[in-house]
């Protein structure tokens, strides 16, 4: 079993996946957030397609793993089932969930992030505040106004797989502010 630590940090990000904020991940918080992706980058048809079929699937891969809804608990039970299990292959899993991710929202793909791409990925997720995102976006220390995707990559693989408490948490620390 994963520490109560690691735990909550899973219950933090259950919340931010619940776009709808009804107590489950279902379809409804998957189609929203790619909805809202394409809207916010105001993509062509082409590349409408393209993000909305990677939203989908990373969905089905990451987060749903053969379900087609969670409840708060089962996020966790699948979570923890996968830790337990294997640690190693449960870390490169949350890398691979990570790289996926912020290679969408990196939208030219160059491997660093802007802030207006930030705060779009944060916005397709519900996450209106854009001066708690920008606070987030500034704890990477962006160099020259840009954070690459591996440093956002490896703050999310350490958010949800790390179980030491003495080791700053940049995403935790961003929950805990409200983003």
């Amino acid at each position: 079993m994963a520490s109560e630590y690691l735990t909550n940090k899973w219950k933090m990000w259950f919340k931010w996946l619940d776009i709808n904020k009804d107590g489950k991940l279902d379809s409804k918080d998957m189609n929203a957030a790619r909805e809202r992706f394409v809207e916010l980058n105001d993509f062509d048809a082409v590349k409408t397609k393209a993000a909305m079929d990677i939203f989908e699937n990373w969905w089905k891969d990451f987060i749903f793993r053969g379900k087609v809804e969670l409840s708060e608990e089962e996020f966790i039970e699948s979570m923890n089932e996968g830790f337990k299990t294997d640690k190693d292959e449960f870390i490169e899993r949350m890398r691979r969930c990570f790289q996926v991710a912020f290679n969408v929202v990196d939208i030219n793909s160059e491997q660093n992030i802007d802030e207006e791409e930030f705060i779009v990925g944060f916005r397709t997720s519900g996450h209106e505040n854009i001066e708690l995102n920008k606070k987030f976006f500034e704890m990477y220390n962006p160099k020259k106004g840009l954070v690459s995707v591996h440093d956002l990559v490896e703050s999310w693989v350490q958010f949800t797989t790390s179980e030491d408490m003495s080791k700053h948490d940049i995403v935790k620390a961003a929950f805990e502010l409200g983003v």
